[in-house]
């Protein structure tokens, strides 16, 4: 697949899931699903789906790793930074999941996720732990059973204030999850450009719309 028109479609696809919110009258949901293997979509509930991408790099963020499975959340503006560290039944630490905003450690860092896990595994994330965490963090139990889903209020570690979506994340510590079938992402981001053309230069520059802020709790939701 040509990079460049991949990334072109994919940054179209993104606008969708924000922009398109305005006509509706219901509330917007955004959710990121975030996998230690490498995997990651962002989708919306009117059916608009992009996967994300995901790199081995350094993690700008307190005492960050030199080789942290990170995940580009196209830079969504006002990203709360902060640790979202989830406990096993014994309340020993299993993941880590770290949102960096933009601007962390330089000026052309983008807004990004970072997952660690425990080391020694055979995926992506399991590089072990940052040597420090943010001042801001929070500690809940992971589901043993499934995916562990997190909606993080105001202020809190990955909340998305530049947003009037509500945003949850899905986070998959073992091998359930699965990658966006290539064949299937390339068609959904044909289908995307074409109707980002159609759209015109609105969606160019893309961003998410202005927070409405909608009072609630940040939940930790076993599934």
């Amino acid at each position: 697949m040509n990079i460049s028109r991949s990334f072109s479609a994919t940054f179209l696809a993104t606008s969708l899931l924000f922009c398109i919110a305005a006509p509706h009258a219901f509330p917007l949901e955004v959710t990121i699903t975030l996998h230690e293997d490498g995997a990651g979509t962002i989708q919306n509930n009117l059916g608009n789906v992009s996967p994300l991408f995901h790199s081995i790099t350094s993690d700008p963020g307190p005492g960050g790793l030199s080789n942290a499975l990170t995940f580009d959340l196209f830079n969504p503006p006002g990203l709360i930074a902060g640790d979202l560290v989830l406990l096993d039944a014994t309340g020993v630490i299993s993941d880590i999941i770290r949102f960096n905003p933009a601007g962390t450690g330089s000026p052309s860092y983008l807004g990004s996720a970072v997952f660690y896990s425990l080391a020694g595994g055979g995926e992506l994330g399991d590089m072990g732990f940052p040597t420090s965490l943010y001042a801001n963090d929070l500690r809940v139990t992971e589901n043993l059973r499934g995916s562990t889903t997190y909606t993080p209020s105001l202020g809190e570690p990955g909340y998305v204030a530049g947003s009037m979506s509500l945003v949850s994340y899905v986070i998959f510590s073992a091998e359930s999850g699965s990658a966006v079938p290539e064949g299937g992402s390339s068609a959904l981001l044909m289908g995307v450009a074409l109707l980002g053309i159609a759209l015109g230069s609105r969606l160019l520059h893309w961003q998410y719309p202005q927070l409405v802020p909608v009072p609630h709790r940040g939940r930790c939701d076993r599934v």
